[in-house]
Order: structure tokens, then sequence, then C-alpha cells
């Protein structure tokens, strides 16, 4: 009994860490308001003036994943609906920016079951699979070109045979996002690393990142005992290693863009 408590209270002290550690980033300047920043990353784009963390950051709990998402869901993608521009102009947030286009595609996900949230039966999830380096609309074959580019370095392609544990917060429904069914409160981008989990399998959800090491700190373990952890933080393994933010492979590659606009 004495050796459970002492397991408990260290598991309990590793969650008070990390909880510590992430409002150590918002003081430190790590999460920062997404409003007039220019990024090929649709997840931190100028449409957002609410503070997150970056998507490049790991966090290494569910726990901490469910606190920073809108929603939690899992479901299935039913459709490749568009692409929009995710990079917005500097000056007026409405406008697409006028030299840089983002390859953001937009899939109808129906939903099996929210975890986290509430929300309509079809959502919408935009994923950066590419960049343009001019902002004019470019052709059909252009945006399959920097797909093809992207493709299984910089993006996980979506299955439609599968089915996704996806950890999501919603952004705004430009007037130019001309894709039926958009509007404010059903278009949803990720929320930090790792998002997306494969959970076809729900007794061995395994977690579809493309940053080295994210397997170790998120090993396959049943839904059940995911949904668990996201809820209590003293359920998070004590095995679970820390490691320090990763890098993404987006940033890795440095991609020919225009000089960002300053971070606030």
């Amino acid at each position: 009994m004495r050796e459970k408590m002492k397991r408990l209270s260290r598991i309990y002290l590793i969650s008070v860490f990390f909880t510590l550690a992430l409002l150590f980033l918002v003081s430190c300047g790590q999460m920062r308001p997404t409003e007039n920043v220019m990024t090929d990353d649709p997840d931190v784009t100028a449409v957002e003036t609410k503070y997150e963390v970056s998507s490049s950051v790991l966090v290494p709990t569910y726990y901490g994943l469910a606190q920073l998402s809108d929603i939690v869901v899992i479901g299935q993608v039913r459709a490749e609906v568009g692409v929009i521009n995710t990079a917005r102009d500097h000056a007026d947030n409405s406008q697409p920016d006028s030299r840089f286009f983002t390859v953001a595609v937009v899939y109808a996900v129906e939903v099996e079951e929210y975890l986290v949230g509430a929300g309509p039966k079809i959502i919408y999830l935009t994923q950066w699979e590419g960049s343009i380096d001019y902002g004019t609309t470019p052709s059909p074959a252009e945006i399959e070109r920097a797909r093809a580019t992207s493709a299984n370095e910089l993006y996980t392609p979506l299955d439609a045979t599968k089915s996704y544990l996806m950890f999501l917060h919603a952004i705004k429904v430009w007037e130019d996002y001309k894709i039926e069914g958009l509007e404010d409160g059903n278009l949803f981008v990720r929320t930090a690393t790792p998002w997306l989990f494969d959970a076809t399998d729900p007794m061995s959800v395994f977690v579809l990142d493309l940053s080295s090491g994210v397997e170790q700190v998120y090993p396959p373990q049943p839904l059940p005992e995911i949904i668990a952890q996201m809820n209590d933080p003293a359920l998070t393994p004590s095995s679970v290693p820390y490691l320090a933010p990763l890098e993404s492979p987006l940033e890795q590659s440095d991609p020919t863009v225009p000089s960002a606009y300053p971070a606030p």
C-alpha cells in the first residue's frame, strides 16, 4: 500500500511539473498570440487571437493535450472538400496574403464520439500539405505538385478507412474560404504536437507524427486508458520520459517563404 501511495505521489509531482512548465512557456513568450503572424503552417496563422502552444512544441501528456484543445474527437475522414489559403494579410486578416499561398487541404470528418467538447456530426479539418511562394491562386496541377513534394515528409496523409483520435482547436472562417458548409465553429486545425493518433484498433491506439521521439512519449495504449489519462493527470504512466520541445518536420524543411512578420 505504501509503495502504491509513493507511486501515485511521484506521478502527481510529474503532472504538476508539466503543468508548471507550460505556464512557464507562457511567461517566457513560447506561448504567443497568433495575431499578425504569417506562416506556412495553418495551425499558427493570423486567424487566431487567443494564446496557444506552438504546434511544434511537444506536449508530453494526454491530459495536457486535452486541456489545450477545443475538442477531442474520434472520427473518420469522409471526403476531401477543397483547399484554402491560411496565410493572411498582416494589415487585414480578412484578406489572404498576396505573396504566399499555403496549401491547406480541408477534409470533412464524421465524428464518432466527442471526448472533449461538443459539436456537429460533421466537422471540417484543415491540414497543411504544401506551400507555394506566391499569393495568386495556383492551378490544381501546382497544388498537387506542392502536396506531392511534401507528402510523407511534412504531413501525414489521412486515410478514409481509418478511425482517428484527434486533438483540435477551431480557427476563423474567412470569406475567401469558399467551401460549402464551412462556418465559424466547425473548422479546426491541430492543437499541438502530437495531435493525430490511429484509433482503428481501440485496444492499440498509436501516435501518427513525423517528429522523432514522439512514439517514446506516446506508446500504443488501449483507448479507455487514454481517455482516463485525459481526465486525470495522476494516471499518466510513470515510465513516460520527458523530452525537450521538438522541431517539427515543417521547420526542419526550411521552405522558401517571405520573412515572417515579427511575433508580438
